[in-house]
């Protein structure tokens, strides 16, 4: 198993980004001043850490100039409602966090953004019943006596039976700003929240997060979080203030989400998959709702803000919810807490542990985790919920599925996030689809455009499955599904993120609503390449397979400027070609696969698809070289290693003692005869998340190649990208240049390119933590070399390889017939 060592440790070290970002400069101006050696740094491959206990005298006051600047800007502002007002508050707290780590930071600042709401909810209503008290028409609370309107005004009951939480004197905002200069302003928080569980086991016991006491982060910076918080205030329209809070909350929550990367997905589901999902289940009133994999809280916090949209009243859903991680429980209670919402959030891992277990849900809502690895063997024989059959314990999608139907009352309805790979996979999984789409279940799939999740490319689609289409809310639809292909609709709005925009979503919308005949709109129509509906007769003649672009075609735009008919031979010539190909590959891929796992049968398999093609590298590729459940003819004995157990006759070294580390350049920009020849040139931004790169945005000619750092690299050479977005990775399909922001990478001593790719991309996430120079900024030789890898026998290798070429092989001729395709296409149209 990959491992990694590294001689700093980088806890106790500021990066020149990081410091940049502290002071307000550029990390060219830090850069300069280490050079002049005004901040000492050590030296780590090219860039620089710097040692948070050596910091000269002046710059940690520089530091807190700084930060003072940015909470002067949110605290002096004399308007502080407006739509940026979230993004403000954020670049203020971000400014503040300093070298923190995000995850620690996450709860510090979330915690008191829900002691801020629940203050304010509490002086609202303590407001409110001191009128009460001053009315002499009011016969329940109408008093003269002070002492006696005191005690009313501290009764806890009084609070609790309108919904409010009762917050004692000493959690109180009011006190808590008093205390923002104080050294023990931790310890002050802390006890805040011990105080407000207390007051409020039932909804909150061990909720709160009491770390203020515990964190690195210093006093005064807390105190200063305070007090930008404080400016969150709508004098007496408390409504509206709840309403900006619950903003400002989920803002937060997606901008450490996307800090976090790909964990952040773990907690929080970016809002326009979640806003969809919601506008085509239409939920309402009295409604029973349940997100088995709920993490902050998103589904059902969209969901109240749907039926606030439509004139409905929120606080009437009937919620239940289960996360397995204790930390982002407490995040999904909080938030459910800011936007009024109330119900019944459980922890338990939901595989194993069903804490609902006779719920019949009216809506199901869900983003589980994809592809997961489960224990099969931990249900009991007779739960309930397995209807279709138990999945392989490599992949739980099949038993997310199970659950979301099994609760789902007789007319409920379920939308859930899943990873294309499950419209379309064979074997186990394929049989599991085939009885689901059987029982007449599947309403709806819409295949969404990659790059929606935070730093994660995988492309996923929206199921949404009805459990009686023959009498619920909507026409009678038995036997029908709706397919979606909304790949192409999107917003991007970073090199690495795009979002559905309120235009996308009511396209998307609305052309449900239109299939479903509901009484407001349009009549719906199929539009080639973006949405039919199909019978299920079609979906078995096509496989069981739930792809929609399977079904919609192409869009009649690519196809207007030739006529049918030569649209009809392109596609059969290339179509004959291809499928000669594709028959060749199959029998090739499926004869090895049955050489190396005799128990399955690999005959008569279709194996065009890409993305279950790439799965399958990516598993076997962890069975035999992580879990070490490789073909061999003995038993496996195992040694101890630097890096844990590993087998015997392995051994262990760095990356570079196996893979050869090659740099790039680019050639003069200003000379034009370097420039839009043949020549592909790779950068960063042609990563695209596949595992080939077939074309580049940038193209030189033979004298830009002549006149810059890069060789020509040849086909299947593994790039990755060393700055910037960095550990992007492809495999090139063709020969190709690289510019510097990237390395080459090459096996050395016959060690295949295939073997280097897989085994660089497990260690991606890694590379990411240890990448110096800012947060995952740049990948150095020095980072690479510092990576401390297993070493298999060259044999076994060979056998992977062997293993493995012709899936690759596949691989890439999927993704060049498709270019193929729309190239044939184009050059018909320029010449028509």
């Amino acid at each position: 198993m990959a491992s990694i060592h590294m001689s700093i440790n980088k806890s106790q070290f500021i990066t020149v980004a990081e410091m940049a970002k502290m002071l307000g400069v550029t990390r060219a101006a830090i850069n300069k001043q280490i050079s002049e050696k005004k901040i000492p740094a050590e030296k780590v491959g090219r860039n620089y850490l710097i040692p948070k206990t050596a910091l000269p005298a002046g710059l940690e006051e520089r530091i807190r100039t700084e930060q003072k600047k940015a909470t002067d800007m949110v605290i002096k502002k004399s308007h502080h409602h407006d739509l940026d007002f979230e993004k403000e508050l954020w670049a203020a707290a971000d400014k503040l966090r300093g070298n923190i780590d995000v995850s620690e930071y996450k709860n510090i600042v979330l915690g008191l953004l829900f002691l801020k709401y629940i203050s304010d909810a509490f002086y609202k209503r303590h407001e409110e019943l001191e009128g009460f008290t001053r009315d002499p028409k009011n016969e329940d609370f109408y008093v003269k006596d002070e002492k006696a309107r005191a005690q009313i005004l501290e009764t806890k009951d009084f609070y609790k039976s309108v919904g409010v939480f009762y917050v004692p004197e000493k959690s109180r905002w009011e006190y808590l700003q008093t205390k923002t200069m104080q050294s023990d302003i931790g310890q002050v928080l802390d006890k805040a929240m011990d105080l407000i569980e207390e007051d409020n086991r039932a909804e909150l016991e061990g909720v709160l997060p009491k770390i203020y006491t515990r964190t690195t982060l210093d006093h005064a910076v807390i105190g200063e979080l305070v007090n930008i918080f404080s400016r969150i205030s709508f004098d007496h329209d408390f409504d509206r203030e709840k309403d900006i809070l619950g903003r400002i909350y989920e803002y937060f929550l997606g901008q450490f989400a996307s800090s976090e990367g790909k964990r952040g997905g773990e907690f929080f589901t970016p809002r326009s998959i979640v806003k969809l999902l919601v506008e085509v289940l239409e939920p309402y009133e009295n409604a029973r709702v349940l997100d088995p994999a709920c993490g902050s809280g998103g589904m059902f916090v969209s969901m109240g803000e749907y039926l606030r949209n439509h004139g409905q009243d929120p606080s009437k859903l009937a919620i239940s919810g289960q996360e397995s991680n204790q930390t982002t429980l407490r995040l999904a209670k909080m938030n459910l807490a800011i936007r009024g919402l109330s119900g019944k959030v459980e922890l338990g891992n939901t595989y194993y542990e069903d804490k609902f277990p006779h719920l019949q849900a009216d809506f199901v809502i869900a983003n589980p985790p994809f592809n997961a690895e489960w224990d099969p063997s931990r249900l009991s024989d007779s739960d309930p919920r397995i209807t279709l059959g138990i999945p392989q314990s490599s992949n739980a999608n099949f038993m997310w599925v199970q659950h979301f139907t099994h609760h789902l009352a007789p007319n409920g309805y379920a939308g859930f996030v899943m990873p294309n790979g499950a419209t379309a996979v064979a074997g186990k999984e394929g049989e599991l689809r085939q009885k689901l789409i059987e029982t007449d279940i599947v309403d709806i799939i819409i295949s969404c455009p990659p790059k929606l999740f935070y730093n994660v490319p995988l492309p996923v689609s929206l199921w949404f499955l009805a459990k009686n289409k023959s009498g619920d809310r909507f026409r009678k639809r038995s036997g029908e599904t709706l397919f979606i292909d909304a790949r192409s609709i999107f917003e991007q709005i970073s090199r690495k993120q795009v979002v559905l925009n309120p235009d996308h979503i009511s396209k998307i919308a609305n052309t449900v609503r239109a299939w479903r005949g509901e009484s407001d709109a349009n009549k719906y129509e199929d539009v080639p390449g973006f949405c039919k509906s199909v019978n299920i007769e079609q979906i078995r003649n096509n496989k069981y397979y739930l792809n929609p672009g399977l079904y919609v075609g192409l869009a009649e735009a690519e196809n207007e400027k030739i006529s049918f008919d030569e649209s009809l031979a392109i596609t059969s010539s290339f179509l004959k070609k291809q499928t000669k190909i594709n028959q060749s590959l199959n029998k090739e891929i499926s004869f090895k696969l049955n050489k190396f796992y005799p128990q399955h049968d690999w005959s008569n398999l279709d194996f065009s698809s890409r993305e279950i093609l790439e799965d399958l590298c990516k598993r076997i590729f962890a069975e035999w070289f992580v879990k070490f459940n490789y073909p061999t003819n003995s038993d496996i004995k195992f040694v101890d290693s630097e890096v844990g157990r590993i087998p015997e006759g392995w051994s262990t070294g760095a990356l570079t003692d196996s893979v050869d580390v090659l740099g790039g350049g680019t050639p003069k920009t200003d000379v034009k005869e370097y420039w839009n020849g043949n020549v592909p040139f790779f950068t960063p931004g042609d990563a695209n998340g596949s595992f080939y790169s077939l074309k580049t945005e940038k193209y030189i000619t033979q004298k830009g190649l002549e006149n810059c750092n890069s060789a020509l690299y040849p086909k299947n050479t593994v790039f990755i990208t060393a700055r910037g977005t960095v550990g992007k990775l492809a495999l090139a399909g063709v020969p190709m240049a690289m510019n510097q922001s990237c390395y080459a990478l090459k096996g050395k001593d016959g060690i295949s390119n295939f073997y280097v790719y897989l085994l660089v991309q497990r260690l991606i996430e890694s590379l990411q933590k240890i990448a110096v120079g800012g947060v995952f900024d740049a990948i150095t030789t020095a980072t690479l070399k510092n990576i401390q890898v297993v070493k298999p026998p060259a044999s076994l290798i060979d056998k992977f390889d062997e293993l493995v070429q012709p899936i690759f092989e596949f691989i890439l001729a999927t993704q060049q017939e498709y270019d193929t395709l729309i190239e044939a296409r184009k050059s018909s149209e320029k010449q028509t």
